[in-house]
């Protein structure tokens, strides 16, 4: 092959790598607010993603015909300021990157992704300290329910109804069958996490309702570091399924299993402080459009040394 044939082929396959993205997400896009829609697996969907007077938001969700999911849902307060995206978003298939913004002098970012395989939306919220000495903060997750007065607890991790601060989940709905989809909300992971909420509450911000979830976390962030929050909401159209797929939740390596951490790197899974994500879940494998790049980029550096070898 010649020369110039060498280099062609090198560089169509970094090219082709360049353009893929995860299966089933698209190409990257900034975007104005609002986004109308990220759609999930099993019909569900997170809609209208926007700011508004309580912060970023997801203002609703629906499945299977129920609505009124959310009433703002996954908004972000550090050290009571709420998070307000800019105007413009990263929107990647389902996946929507907003940020960073400056909240107590840490650079705070807040991404969603749809998983396209379950109603799950997936929320991770991180916090980079840019300056020479430790941030602490109080982080507030507050999701307002739709369900309003008729918010019912169907169940707990621990089993019961009180909802307590050694309690991964809660799960929510206004009827075990009809009404608004039953909410699933997981707040942190199994395994002994380095953080887990200081406070938890089912009274959040008013809209329509004080009804909701709140958990909060003290974080110290040091100089120069990165720390996640990771956050799980699940609908269904009945409590029963609800509590069926809750179960994932129990381990960390079954939530990596069912592809609820596609996406993430180990670099980040290791910055998540309230889930504890050991060797077998942080290997996750790469999608194949991930190990398609890694090929290209294999690819272009072998070109480069093989020009250097020929010049």
């Amino acid at each position: 092959m010649s020369r110039l044939g060498v280099r062609r082929s090198f560089v169509g396959w970094a090219a082709l790598a360049a353009l893929v993205v995860v299966p089933g997400s698209g190409r990257a896009a900034i975007v104005n607010l609002p986004v109308a829609n990220l759609p999930a697996g099993g019909g569900a969907n997170f809609t209208f993603i926007n700011n508004s007077g309580n912060g970023f938001s997801v203002s609703d969700a629906d499945i299977g015909g129920q609505f009124d999911a959310f009433d703002d849902g996954l908004t972000i307060r550090v050290n009571g300021a709420p998070y307000l995206s800019p105007a413009t978003v990263d929107l990647t298939g389902t996946t929507l990157t907003s940020g960073p913004v400056t909240l107590s002098g840490l650079a705070v970012t807040v991404q969603f992704f749809a998983d396209p395989n379950s109603p799950t939306l997936r929320t991770l919220v991180s916090f980079t300290n840019p300056t020479a000495a430790a941030l602490s903060a109080v982080v507030s997750l507050q999701t307002n329910n739709g369900s309003d007065g008729g918010t019912q607890t169907i169940t707990t991790s621990s089993g019961d109804l009180a909802f307590t601060t050694a309690d991964r989940f809660i799960i929510t709905d206004d009827a075990p069958v009809g009404g608004d989809p039953t909410n699933t909300h997981v707040i942190f992971g199994a395994g002994a996490p380095l953080v887990t909420p200081s406070l938890v509450s089912t009274t959040v911000f008013a809209n329509f309702g004080t009804e909701g979830v709140r958990a909060d976390f003290n974080l110290t962030v040091g100089a120069g570091e990165t720390q996640s929050l990771l956050f799980f909401n699940q609908i269904h159209t009945t409590a029963a399924l609800a509590l069926a797929d809750a179960a994932v939740f129990n381990s960390n390596t079954a939530i990596a299993d069912a592809g609820l951490l596609a996406g993430l790197t180990p670099a980040q899974l290791g910055q998540i402080v309230n889930f504890n994500f050991g060797p077998a879940a942080a290997a996750v494998p790469a999608p194949p459009a991930l190990a398609l790049a890694a090929v290209g980029a294999t690819c272009l550096a072998g070109y480069r040394r093989w020009r250097g070898r020929a010049a």
